[in-house]
């Protein structure tokens, strides 16, 4: 007689799995607080040159407004001429609202800065000023305030070709003008010292 087979062994419970244990959140590392630092640094430094910027056009605005029709004339001008213009007075006959004629080979152009203390300058001047322009044949003209020009004076400006110069755009052609004659000091003087470097004191006995 054949055995009975084996019973089964009994069923044992597994146990019960553990939870994973939760994972520490890592802070930013090392160079991750740097990066942010340089940013932060970078920021700053942006803000306080906008804020230099911003100071230094408004004190030249200032300038510009206290300054002598004479002295403002001269400045005016000197724009034109520093960009290759020749500058004319205007003749008495036909009157004109210009106050003076700039031409050189491509262009002629009346300019018109009497509006210079004006706060906001309304369509109605640059249509008047572009009639002017084209009574006398120039191909274009300019108007300069220290302020600022209506929107309707900007879309008739488009209109009649009349370049709009307000009191910040004005700031900012001064300060450019200053910031490139000061480089073009500075190369020069950088350019002395090198050839005194070079002939020792024959430069200077020159």
């Amino acid at each position: 007689v054949e055995a009975p087979p084996p019973a089964p062994p009994p069923a044992v419970e597994a146990p019960p799995a553990k939870a994973p244990k939760p994972r520490k959140e890592r802070g930013p590392s090392f160079t991750d607080r740097i990066s942010a630092r340089l940013a932060e640094e970078a920021r700053k430094r942006e803000q306080e040159r906008l804020a230099a910027e911003e100071r230094e056009r408004a004190e030249i605005l200032n300038s510009l407004r206290r300054m002598s029709w004479e002295a403002y004339h001269a400045l005016i001008q000197d724009l034109f001429r520093r960009d290759g213009y020749i500058t004319l007075l205007l003749p008495e006959d036909p009157p004109s609202v210009g106050d003076f004629w700039a031409e050189r080979s491509d262009d002629r152009a009346l300019v018109q800065y009497r509006l210079r203390d004006a706060e906001v300058v309304p369509a109605g001047n640059v249509v008047e000023l572009a009639a002017s322009a084209h009574q006398l044949g120039a191909y274009s003209s300019w108007l300069f305030t220290s302020g600022i020009f209506a929107s309707d004076a900007e879309a008739v400006a488009q209109q009649y070709n009349v370049t709009l110069v307000n009191g910040q755009m004005l700031a900012d052609l001064v300060i450019q003008i200053t910031v490139r004659e000061w480089k073009q000091q500075q190369g020069a003087a950088k350019l002395v010292r090198r050839l005194r470097g070079v002939l020792g004191g024959d430069s200077e006995a020159a």
